[in-house]
C-alpha cells in the first residue's frame, strides 16, 4: 500500500454476500459496451458520441471531486474511484439534482463546498485539493470526517455528500461489481443500498487490508 493511500476501512467496506444478494431485488443496468467503457455506466452517452464532459461541474470542479473520490476509494489492490468514473457518476447525479430530478439541496453543496475545499486547501497546502498530494488530501478529509469535525460545515457537508455518491457510484460501476465484489454477469445495478448503513458510511485514512475482504464478524 502506498503512503499516500486513503483505503477503505473494514467499517466502510460492503460484504460481498450483502451486495450481491441485492442484485435479485434492484433494477440491473446493461454491461457497457467496449466502445462506451470511458463512461460509468449510469452516465448518458455525450450528444456527439465525444469523451465525457461535465454536465455540471466546471473543469477545476470536476478534478477536485475526482481527486476527492480516489481519496475516498484509492486504488489498492484493485482500482479505485478514478479508475471506475466514480466523478462522472457524481456530475450526473448533480446534474439530475439540479434539473429537478433530486434532492434540491444537493447542487449548492456540492458547489459551495468545492469552492470552501480548494480554498481550504490552498491556505493549508498551498494549492487546489486536485493539486496537492495524497497525504496532504488524506489529512484535509480526516480533519472534515472527524467527530465533532474540525473544519467548517461547507466542508463536512461537501464530504458528506460525496462520499455517500462516491460509494454509490462505486459499487454500480463495471469495476466495482467485477473487480471488487467479484460478480461476474453481463448487467451491473442501477441502485446499490449496501452502503447506507452509518457504519458502512464512516471513513478513517489509515489501516485497512484488501478492499476484497469481508470485514470481520
Amino acid at each position: 500500500m502506498r503512503e499516500q493511500e486513503a483505503p477503505l476501512t473494514d467499517s466502510m467496506r460492503v460484504p460481498r454476500r450483502r451486495a450481491l444478494r441485492v442484485l435479485g431485488a434492484m433494477a440491473l443496468a446493461p454491461a457497457a459496451t467496449e466502445g462506451a467503457r470511458a463512461l460509468h455506466p449510469l452516465v448518458p452517452p455525450q450528444p456527439d458520441g465525444g469523451t465525457w464532459r461535465p454536465g455540471f461541474f466546471t473543469p477545476d470542479e470536476a478534478a477536485a471531486v475526482e481527486a476527492l473520490a480516489e481519496a475516498i476509494v484509492p486504488e489498492t489492490d484493485t482500482p479505485g474511484a478514478r479508475a471506475a468514473n466514480v466523478h462522472q457518476y457524481i456530475d450526473w447525479m448533480v446534474s439530475r439534482a439540479a434539473e429537478g430530478d433530486g434532492p434540491a439541496e444537493l447542487p449548492a453543496i456540492v458547489r459551495e463546498g468545492l469552492t470552501w475545499l480548494d480554498r481550504r486547501s490552498a491556505a493549508l497546502y498551498g494549492g487546489r485539493f486536485a493539486a496537492v498530494d495524497g497525504p496532504r488530501q488524506a489529512e484535509l478529509l480526516t480533519r472534515l470526517a472527524a467527530d465533532p469535525p474540525r473544519e467548517e460545515q461547507a466542508g463536512v457537508d461537501l464530504f458528506r455528500e460525496v462520499r455517500r455518491l462516491t460509494i454509490s457510484g462505486y459499487y454500480r460501476s463495471e469495476i466495482g461489481m467485477r473487480e471488487e465484489l467479484g460478480y461476474a454477469g453481463k448487467q451491473y445495478l442501477t441502485g446499490f443500498e449496501g452502503c447506507t448503513h452509518e457504519h458502512h458510511l464512516s471513513w478513517e485514512p489509515d489501516g485497512a487490508e484488501g478492499r476484497g475482504q469481508e470485514p470481520a464478524r
